[in-house]
């Protein structure tokens, strides 16, 4: 077994429960729900459902990651057979689990919180943010058609559409939607709606991001 802990808050029971479910209902890759902190260990929102049946899981990877990585806990066969991670710039596990669910394996999450994760301020304007979305938006278009993404056509597809102005707004656009789970975690509902607002002129691309957050969420339930 093989569990993955970033620099970031593994609670103390994690490793146990995580190996009880996978083992208990025969499933070969695991996540758990997460909790998002600041720098300081104060808490920012925290994942408040995760899809755990085949199904959902399924419906759920059209759209976006639902084994968040930081999570992870899997059987040593998943990454023998997939050979690991491929070269999809900052989506390198957003793609494997994409495959892991084309190549068949059970997948599925515990659904309780596990894992405390840290988010910077650094992390949440970082430039490669528009990247990462293209990159998103390529692979998971591949596995609704049912198959793996090809990662020359990736790369093109990449490299047609991102830009220097566009990686900006959209960070600018990230930056404002953290503000966002700020305010409505204080109540601040007139600061909320100011954001919102600011965040829809920033970035398309960033709304269509959000959409995405909404289906995973939808699909989740």
């Amino acid at each position: 077994m093989h569990a993955w802990i970033a620099d970031d808050i593994s609670l103390a029971h994690r490793l146990e429960n995580q190996q009880a479910y996978l083992e208990n209902n025969g499933y070969d890759l695991i996540g758990s729900r997460m909790m998002m902190i600041d720098e300081n260990g104060n808490e920012i929102y925290s994942i408040q459902k995760v899809p755990t049946d085949a199904q959902r899981i399924q419906k759920c990877l059209k759209y976006g990651t639902c084994l968040a990585h930081p999570t992870w806990f899997g059987r040593r066969e998943v990454f023998e057979k997939l050979h690991g991670y491929r070269d999809v710039p900052f989506c390198e596990d957003s793609d494997f689990v994409l495959r892991a669910q084309l190549a068949g394996f059970r997948l599925s999450n515990v659904d309780e919180i596990l894992v405390k994760y840290r988010m910077t301020k650094a992390s949440q304007s970082r430039s490669n943010l528009y990247e990462q979305y293209l990159n998103m938006t390529y692979i998971t278009s591949a596995y609704r058609q049912g198959r793996t993404a090809d990662l020359e056509q990736c790369d093109a597809f990449v490299n047609r559409r991102k830009s220097e102005k566009r990686a900006k707004r959209f960070s600018k656009a990230n930056v404002l939607f953290n503000q966002m789970l700020n305010d409505k975690r204080k109540k601040q509902y007139f600061r909320l709606i100011k954001h919102g607002l600011q965040l829809v002129f920033t970035s398309g691309s960033y709304v269509k991001k959000i959409w995405r957050f909404v289906m995973l969420d939808v699909n989740s339930r």
